[in-house]
């Protein structure tokens, strides 16, 4: 049964502190409209009042100039028939004081037309009213109380107090009317405050309870995240020890024969002892590139690309040298179809890794079975692709198997990491390029390699720092000579012939890229 292997994502903590922004915001915004719509409310409310209030101003006003009128009225009439100046300067105080109360009430009554014209017609019927009164007092008694007893005077003042309770009766209907909407906002008021309470109540109960779900499962991710995280760490600590196991044991076998020879002082082909170790140490080397490389690749930052102009032909030819052991071993013919001019600016190194980790996959996952790997132009671009009849990838698992510890293989028999596709994907794009697959499970795969003309990173991707890669190969270079030195001491002190395995192994890499190439399974070297 196909499996694969890939690193779970994690719930990214922005997500979450977006979820609790959302918890204080939406009560924060429900309350603020809650307050807006009791502001407006209470501004209706106040505006009523204040109509209300102002009627009752006017009415109050139009009863002062009523019982300022009566009063004058009565003291005129005081006057006329006891002729006391007692009378007189009551009359007169009163009929001072009208004219001002007549002011008052027509400003206070300005908003409204209709009550203005009243007032007009009022205060016409008291001008008239007082040319009765000053000619009243300048009669001599007689004449004077012949003209009250005309009741000139008293028709004018009825029709005056007529008008005024006319006047008083409009104003009372209009603060009632008021008086009325100032009742109904305030229900209003109460009833909406009310309702938008409760539908806050109700939106911040949903809302957090969606939050608390949503919140709950982005955590309860995390920690499925979590548990696959330990599973995944758990699995690739079991495969990384036997992948790097299996090399140190061979090797540790056959430095202890070398040993027990020495001791012995049996004659040794030291250049035949040495393949193996050699070969294992290399593909120990290999594996913990392998790993180096995927956490460089995974870290960021930017790739160290050394830019020359070479081709695709050259770069296969190379990347096949690099794995001519293991396609021996595996008897896989490969098959070169290269075109000519298929050239760019790029890091050969680099490419070189990427060809060798597409064609090592090939004869893995294709043992015995011929792979082809061709190389050709397609515009601006160029191609190289390599193609297998291996066991081929689930159409499902095809982008996953080029993330972290992504493997498509039926058990860990085929061996490695899972990150060898992982890091020739971000090399290609690291050259502007793209590494896509396209397959048939049980028909094989073809993967292609897509590369500008010249290198134009996408975005910049880390490997690791120079400096320290150099510092590393320092010391390896300084290793093998000082192995080297007593190695050559050991084999003038001893010299012996040539073994059969002796003569395999120093095969002339033009014959060794033949057998390569040849798929005979008598030609593997011994193990």
């Amino acid at each position: 049964m196909w499996s694969t292997v890939s690193v779970p994502s994690e719930v990214p903590d922005a997500t979450v502190s977006k979820v609790l922004v959302q918890a204080a915001l939406v009560p924060a915004v429900l309350a603020l409209i809650v307050a807006a719509v009791l502001a407006i409310e209470v501004h209706s409310l106040v505006t009523l009042s204040r109509w209300v209030q102002h009627t009752d101003d006017v009415i109050a006003t139009a009863r002062e100039v009523q019982s300022m009128l009566i009063d004058r009225e009565s003291t005129l009439r005081g006057y006329v028939i006891a002729r006391s100046p007692e009378y007189l300067e009551l009359y007169q105080a009163a009929n001072s004081a009208l004219p001002g109360r007549w002011e008052a009430l027509q400003r206070l009554v300005s908003d409204n037309p209709s009550q203005m014209k009243r007032v007009a017609g009022k205060r016409q019927l008291a001008i008239e009213w007082e040319a009765y009164a000053r000619a009243a007092i300048a009669a001599n008694p007689r004449d004077a109380v012949a003209l009250v007893g005309q009741g000139q005077g008293r028709r004018l003042m009825q029709e005056l107090r007529n008008q005024l309770e006319s006047f008083v009766r409009v104003e009372e209907g209009l603060r009632d009317e008021r008086a009325r909407k100032e009742q109904r906002g305030a229900l209003r008021a109460v009833s909406l405050s009310s309702a938008l309470l409760v539908a806050v109540a109700v939106l911040m109960a949903f809302s957090a309870r969606r939050q608390i779900r949503e919140v709950a499962g982005r955590f309860g991710a995390a920690l499925r995240s979590a548990q696959e995280m330990e599973k995944l760490r758990e699995e690739f600590i079991t495969i990384a020890a036997h992948e790097l196991r299996t090399p140190l044991t061979a090797l540790l076998l056959q430095l202890q024969r070398l040993r027990r020879d020495l001791d012995r002082g049996t004659a040794v082909d030291s250049s035949a002892l040495i393949d193996t170790p050699l070969r294992q140490a290399r593909r120990l080397s290999s594996l913990i590139e392998s790993l180096l490389d995927a956490q460089a690749v995974a870290s960021g930052g930017q790739v160290e690309l050394r830019l020359s102009r070479t081709d695709l032909a050259t770069i296969a030819q190379a990347s096949l040298a690099r794995v001519r052991d293991g396609l021996v071993r595996l008897g896989c013919e490969v098959e070169l179809r290269l075109d000519a001019g298929v050239d760019g600016d790029w890091d050969a190194k680099r490419m070189e890794h990427v060809v060798a980790t597409l064609i090592a996959n090939a004869c893995k996952y294709g043992e015995g079975k011929p792979v082809q790997v061709s190389a050709r132009r397609e515009g601006e671009m160029r191609v190289l692709s390599v193609s297998d009849e291996g066991i081929g990838i689930p159409e499902d698992l095809q982008e996953r198997i080029f993330g972290r510890f992504g493997r498509a293989a039926p058990s860990r028999s085929y061996g490695g990491f899972g990150l060898s596709l992982f890091v020739a994907r971000r090399l290609a794009e690291a050259h502007g390029g793209t590494l896509t697959v396209v397959s048939e499970h049980g028909k094989g795969a073809t993967f292609t390699l897509r590369l500008p003309r010249v290198a134009a990173p996408s975005e910049p991707i880390a490997l690791r720092a120079p400096r320290a890669r150099a510092a590393v190969s320092g010391k390896r270079s300084s290793a093998s000579r000082k192995l080297h030195r007593q190695r050559t001491a050991r084999n003038r002190l001893r010299p012996c012939g040539r073994s059969t395995a002796t003569r395999r192994s120093s095969t002339s890499p033009a014959r060794a890229s033949a057998v390569a190439t040849s798929g005979s399974p008598a030609r593997r070297p011994r193990r």
